[in-house]
């Protein structure tokens, strides 16, 4: 018997229309560059905006800021000012009702990212959007749902390691560490409740996502960028052992592999772990940094805590110490691997994207000093050569 699904799966895979959220972000950006680069659809785009001309200039401006924008994706951008911490999307119901006509898939990025905020307050953008975007799926015909989670969610649970490309466990930690990892498990709860009651969806959770592997561009709001920032205009680094490896991505990569397993029949109703199987000792890190001029010492974790907790509450990491200060500040604690090293499963992204030519780049001395150029050039972080001054002046005053 032929099902609404059966008859709308081609413009499912290969879709006309499709709706992004967070397309003003880092990984919004590039997602969107992917699917104008590798596919045909329109791209219908989620932005918060006062009227479809702001909206196109913000999107425009933020893939120009990340070096990921063409002259020639204009004509196929469609602004969508809304919100996704409003009821309906922040849509009229005309406009609601319109796109659920018109839309074939719904790649929903977007999410409030904050590690200091508690989950009240990230309920709405996080759940509650999550929830629209799940009624507009389910409107008017089906439409494929990518939703970009994260690997933080199962953070948020009870989840054993090696965290696997399975389902969420149904109850989340109590000491869960902050509101985000929760609000980030409660949505892709919703999504997965809504795939066992037919929706066609896939989940993706990526883990760091940090560069590009031709220009180095990056975030200024990744949380592992904003210790960087904050460690080198401190002049240390905490010791991390190498059982907490760096196992993060490159930003085209996550993209490609995204866009490319959305496409594929038997990717419906999986869940994906872009991530390469790459894996580097924070001390080489740390060589390649130093290699570029600045000046460290490399301490315990524990005194970084100390140094952090006598930040000014100006600096911008200062909202983030506590975090830290909860897994690091007690030296007999047993760290685990909750923040670096995350010992994840990528089997089902592996078998996608076997044949297709994407692979995760390494992280290596190019792309951490790439991804280090870019945040100086942009005016992230100091250049070595003014920072260590401004650092020994401070030090002989």
């Amino acid at each position: 018997m032929t099902t609404p699904l059966d008859r709308y799966r081609d413009r499912l895979l290969d879709p006309e229309r499709v709706l992004v959220t967070g397309a003003t972000g880092y990984v919004g950006s590039f997602l969107v560059e992917a699917l104008l680069r590798e596919t045909e659809a329109e791209i219908f785009a989620l932005v918060r905006a006062g009227s479809e001309e702001q909206g196109f200039e913000r999107i425009r401006q933020a893939m120009k800021g990340y070096r990921a924008w063409d002259d020639a994706f204009a004509s196929r951008i469609r602004p969508v000012p809304g919100d996704l911490g409003q009821p309906q999307l922040g849509l009229t119901d005309s406009t609601f009702a319109e796109l659920a006509e018109k839309i074939d898939a719904i790649y929903h990025n977007g999410a409030l990212v904050n590690f200091a905020y508690p989950y009240s307050v990230l309920k709405g953008p996080n759940v509650h959007g999550t929830q629209e975007i799940v009624r507009l799926a389910c409107r008017a015909r089906p439409k494929a749902v990518h939703y970009m989670g994260t690997i933080d969610s199962l953070m948020a649970a009870h989840m054993p390691r090696p965290w696997l490309e399975v389902d969420p466990p149904m109850q989340p930690r109590r000491d869960a560490p902050d509101g985000y990892m929760l609000s980030k498990w409660a949505a892709e709860a919703l999504v997965v409740a809504a795939r066992d009651r037919g929706v066609p969806v896939t989940i993706y959770r990526p883990t760091w996502i940090i560069g590009h592997t031709r220009t180095g561009a990056t975030s200024h709001h990744n949380f592992l960028l904003m210790q960087l920032k904050c460690y080198l205009e401190l002049g240390i680094f905490p010791d991390i052992p190498a059982t907490e490896p760096y196992e993060g991505a490159p930003i085209d990569y996550v993209a490609r592999s995204t866009v490319h397993l959305s496409r594929q029949p038997d990717s419906l109703g999986k869940i994906f772990h872009p991530w390469g199987p790459n894996r580097v000792c924070f001390s080489e890190i740390y060589d390649w940094v130093a290699d570029l001029g600045y000046e460290f010492d490399v301490v315990p974790r524990v005194q970084v805590v100390e140094r952090l907790k006598g930040l000014e509450p100006t600096n911008a990491f200062y909202p983030l110490v506590p975090l830290l200060e909860r897994m690091w500040g007690d030296p007999d604690q047993d760290h685990g691997t909750e923040l670096y090293g995350r010992d994840v499963e990528c089997a089902n992204a592996m078998a996608g994207l076997a044949g297709s030519g994407i692979e995760c780049p390494p992280t290596d001395r190019e792309l951490v000093q790439g991804c280090i150029s870019y945040l100086i050039e942009t005016g992230f972080l100091q250049p070595p050569s003014s920072l260590n001054a401004r650092r020994k002046a401070e030090y002989v005053s």
